[in-house]
């Protein structure tokens, strides 16, 4: 008798046949349901049929032949890719695609399995989730951006989405994680995060596989990805902007200085002719307060930031 998914809890229908029995049907039963609903669960379940079902057929106890859970020339020409799949379902609803974001109440534990991470793709990931920033912003970032007499990340505009410079209010958090990575500076146009022996741009495929392999790693068969959203999807670096929204509303930040940390473009065009100040220093203690949650520290204050530049000034 095989059970090929332990997954039910999700409404995945089991495979209980004997091995010599199962056929392609059985394998679309147990997957069909889930295969765009839950595409990181499912693309999973049916690697470990498959491996299941070889098994059988390596030890006789089925002949051998076509697996019927294989995917090339087979079950992916019926089911498809399953990710484009639910990116087509929510697009014919009018739903847009969110990504997957991890809640802000589980930061601080994802920071500290991070922390025990090793490589420069970790570590970018740590301070994009600590400025809020877009993976693109972070793998271009270079020294010549950070201003260390006033504690800020001054980004480019050709490194923004919306085409318009935006000033990070760096906080202690940031800062002593730049401080991790500032052996590997080689002058002001060089990488603040350059990717590992070629000093090249990290990819954001790399930064991603730190984070997929923290959700997926280890996990048993059909378990659900051990960071994950609401969902049941793994997160992603990019949801990391959501989990800070989502923290800066629950802790009464005013929503214009949340906006702004996010460099959202403003669709008020009468408001953006008049505000134009980035209110950095406005949104500094905010920013400060989102590190040290991270951190699950104490927020330092504008006086310890003070003197930490004083000493680098003197230094």
């Amino acid at each position: 008798m095989l059970l090929a998914s332990g997954v039910n809890p999700q409404g995945v229908p089991a495979i209980v046949r004997r091995p010599a029995a199962i056929d392609t049907d059985d394998v679309l039963k147990a997957l069909e349901p889930i295969w765009s609903k839950i595409p990181e669960t499912a693309v999973r379940v049916r690697g470990r049929i498959e491996t299941v079902i070889n098994y059988s057929a390596a030890k006789g106890l089925r002949p051998r032949g076509l697996n019927p859970a294989s995917w090339r020339g087979h079950l992916g020409d019926i089911l498809g890719n399953p990710t484009k799949l639910r990116a087509a379902a929510r697009e014919s609803n009018n739903r847009p695609e969110h990504h997957p974001a991890l809640a802000w109440m589980e930061v601080p534990d994802l920071m500290l399995a991070l922390e025990k991470r090793k490589g420069i793709a970790a570590l970018a990931l740590r301070f994009l989730i600590l400025v809020a920033a877009r993976s693109g912003e972070v793998r271009k970032m270079t020294w010549g951006e950070v201003d260390e007499t006033k504690n800020v990340w001054a980004v480019p505009r050709a490194n923004m989405k919306g085409g318009r410079a935006h000033f990070v209010p760096l906080s202690a958090a940031a800062l002593a994680l730049l401080e991790e990575v500032r052996p590997l500076a080689k002058g002001h146009t060089s990488l603040v995060f350059p990717g590992r022996g070629t000093g090249a741009q990290l990819s954001d495929a790399t930064i991603g596989m730190v984070l997929r392999n923290m959700a997926l790693d280890g996990c048993a068969e059909g378990e659900l990805p051990r960071w994950r959203d609401a969902e049941g999807r793994a997160v992603v670096a990019h949801g990391f902007r959501a989990s800070f929204k989502t923290w800066t509303l629950a802790k009464g930040w005013a929503d214009h200085l949340g906006e702004l940390a996010l460099a959202h473009a403003d669709t008020n065009m009468t408001r953006v002719a008049y505000a134009r100040d980035a209110l950095i220093e406005e949104r500094r203690p905010m920013m400060e307060a989102w590190g040290a949650w991270c951190m699950k520290s104490e927020p330092a204050t504008l006086a310890n930031l003070a003197a930490e530049r004083a000493k680098r000034t003197v230094a």
